[in-house]
C-alpha cells in the first residue's frame, strides 16, 4: 500500500490558521514582535492571543490546566512554571511543603498539592465551597459541602 507524502508544513498540535487584519493591528503586532524581541510574526501572534485568552480564565480553568499539566509531568514545580509562573491574573506564587500556593488578581487564592489536588480561599479567606454532587474532581474535600446552601457555586 502506497501511503501519501507527510504535508511539510504540518507541525503536530498546531494548526495553520490565517487571518485578515486591518493595517493599524499588523503594525502593532510588528512593533510587540520588535520590542519582544522575536523574529517570528507567527510567535508574536501566539503570544499575544495566549495572553489575551489567559486573561479571560477563571480560577477553576488555572487549576484544571495546571492539575492536567501536573499528571503529564509529574512534578508540580514544573507544571506551575508551565501554567501559573507567567500567567497575567496569577499575582504572586510560591511552593510549600503542601505543593504550589498562588493568588490570583481577584484575591482568590489556590494551593494545589502533588496527588493532583487543591484547597480554593475566597479573599474573605473561607474556603470556596462547591456542592459535593458538582465538584470537580481535584476540589479537596476542604472545598465540598452537601448542603446547595452553602455552595458558591451551582451548576443547572
Amino acid at each position: 500500500m502506497v501511503r501519501p507524502a507527510a504535508d511539510k508544513q504540518t507541525v503536530p498540535n498546531f494548526v495553520r490558521v490565517s487571518y485578515v487584519l486591518p493595517v493599524e493591528i499588523a503594525k502593532r503586532i510588528e512593533k510587540y514582535k520588535i520590542e519582544l524581541g522575536v523574529s517570528s510574526d507567527d510567535e508574536a501572534a501566539k503570544r499575544l492571543i495566549g495572553d489575551a485568552l489567559n486573561r479571560r480564565d477563571t480560577f477553576r480553568e488555572v487549576i484544571q490546566r495546571l492539575i492536567d499539566r501536573y499528571k503529564l509531568t509529574r512534578s508540580m514545580r514544573e507544571a506551575a512554571g508551565d501554567v501559573i509562573a507567567n500567567h497575567p491574573l496569577v499575582v504572586s506564587m510560591s511552593f510549600t511543603d503542601e505543593g504550589v500556593k498562588f493568588t490570583m488578581s481577584n484575591g482568590f487564592s489556590v494551593i494545589a498539592s502533588p496527588p493532583g489536588k487543591a484547597i480554593i480561599n475566597k479573599p474573605s479567606g473561607d474556603f470556596y465551597k462547591y456542592h459535593a454532587d458538582d465538584a470537580p474532581d481535584w476540589a479537596d474535600w476542604m472545598n465540598r459541602t452537601k448542603e446547595w446552601a452553602e455552595a458558591d457555586e451551582m451548576d443547572f
